[in-house]
């Protein structure tokens, strides 16, 4: 039977746009009376998610359904970066754009401070792109070429560019990234020669958590993805030292901890969506 689900990722064609946004997703169900039930894991990945005809009533902090609405209309939603799994129930049929940005990628085109929009919540109904993305959403939704709505974004996106001049943090979540060992804060805080102190409250203002929030979350979505993009499988005591962890014991009490469930059983019941690196409990 062919799956009523249609789920498609799309770079940025633009190579300047490819530094903020890290793709863009098409998911669509059109079938009737049916409930999607989609598992988020913890990154650092964060997305404007535009839904067409539907509502989403946020349940809890962690929980949100999606239900179909008479109001012809575009809702989108901000999912800042996920410290702990959530959960999305969507009711059928629905029509979702996602933009997925880098971490720091959403501050190059909104003008309010991230902590403002977010407050204490990971997510929240966003405003923040004015009335000029409707005429752009309404074509991206028309076309049914997939490039056709890719090259209609970038122009959107191209033409809201601000700079976001806060070097401290940037040059923190590059080595972040490209570092497979683990970061304690104050580490991080002795290579970019500044106070741990200082270095929080940039966390909690752009990122809106904290410096090991961060930390931890980068360490368990590097290992997340190495096991499912690694050509031969990865055991967990490789996988756990590859990432610096202290051994086996150490990398299960984390995934623990972040997710709720062991590695072994959290593989076991992850799906892939698209071709970059979206992972999603089944």
């Amino acid at each position: 039977m062919i799956s009523p689900d249609k789920f498609i990722t799309k770079k940025p064609e633009s190579e300047i746009l490819r530094n903020y946004i890290s793709y863009y997703y098409f998911h669509q169900n059109f079938e009737k009376n049916n409930v999607k039930k989609i598992i988020f894991y913890p990154n650092t990945i964060n997305a404007v998610t535009v839904y067409k005809n539907s509502c989403l009533v946020f349940k809890n902090r962690y929980i949100s359904r999606a239900k179909p609405s008479e109001n012809k209309s575009f809702n989108l939603f901000y999912s800042g970066i996920k410290t702990q799994i959530s959960i999305s129930e969507m009711e059928t049929p629905f029509d979702k754009i996602g933009i997925a940005f880098e971490p720091l990628g959403i501050h190059r085109f909104i003008q309010k401070p991230y902590q403002q929009i977010l407050s204490k919540n990971q997510d929240c109904v966003f405003t923040e792109f004015n009335e000029d993305i409707i005429p752009i959403l309404e074509k991206a939704y028309t076309t049914l070429n997939f490039d056709e709505k890719v090259k209609l974004l970038d122009e959107y996106f191209l033409s809201k560019l601000i700079e976001f001049n806060e070097k401290l943090i940037e040059s923190a979540v590059e080595l972040i990234r490209n570092n497979h060992s683990k970061y304690k804060v104050y580490n991080l805080a002795e290579d970019l020669k500044t106070s741990t102190k200082t270095l929080n409250r940039k966390f909690y203002q752009h990122l809106n958590c904290s410096v090991k929030e961060y930390l931890e979350v980068s360490q368990f979505r590097k290992s997340f993805n190495h096991f499912f993009t690694s050509v031969e499988n990865e055991n967990l005591t490789s996988l756990a030292n590859y990432y610096d962890y202290y051994d086996q014991s150490e990398f299960i009490r984390h995934y623990k901890k972040i997710t709720g469930i062991t590695p072994k059983k959290l593989f076991q019941n992850v799906e892939q969506f698209g071709k970059e690196n979206i992972y999603w409990g089944k």
